[in-house]
């Protein structure tokens, strides 16, 4: 409000802040962040020590990034769609694997360009 009492006129072109929480986590409850650490994800420009937004609502499709549960531990990778098997494969270690615990889609990828990344729980 000004001296007059009434709101002022600017006020409608104010911007509002950027809420990145917002607009890179819209659901929470179901997307989650991991902290990549290697190589092995040069080829698709996930750097060691990005930064991956997980949704665990969004489906599988032929050439997403996902995190998979192997052997107890989350690995990221490109997913392939296997039309003779009807699965899902990735590649590790040189080998083709079934992706049979996948965990979520990455939605979206950080990286630190100032300090050569983040520093957290692994992917």
């Amino acid at each position: 409000m000004n001296a007059t009492g009434f709101p002022s006129p600017a006020r409608d072109y104010e911007k509002s802040r950027i809420d990145f929480n917002r607009m890179l986590r819209p659901f929470p409850a179901s997307e989650f962040e991991f902290y990549v650490h290697g190589n092995a994800l040069e080829s698709n420009h996930i750097l060691d020590k990005d930064m991956v937004i997980v949704d665990r609502r969004k489906s599988a499709y032929d050439g997403c990034m996902a995190v998979i549960c192997r052997d107890g531990e989350f690995i990221c990778r490109q997913l392939t769609f296997n039309r003779e098997k009807k699965c899902y494969t990735y590649d590790y270690s040189g080998r083709t694997e079934i992706a049979m615990e996948l965990f979520g889609i990455v939605t979206y990828q950080i990286r630190n360009v100032i300090n050569g990344g983040f520093s957290d729980s692994a992917c």
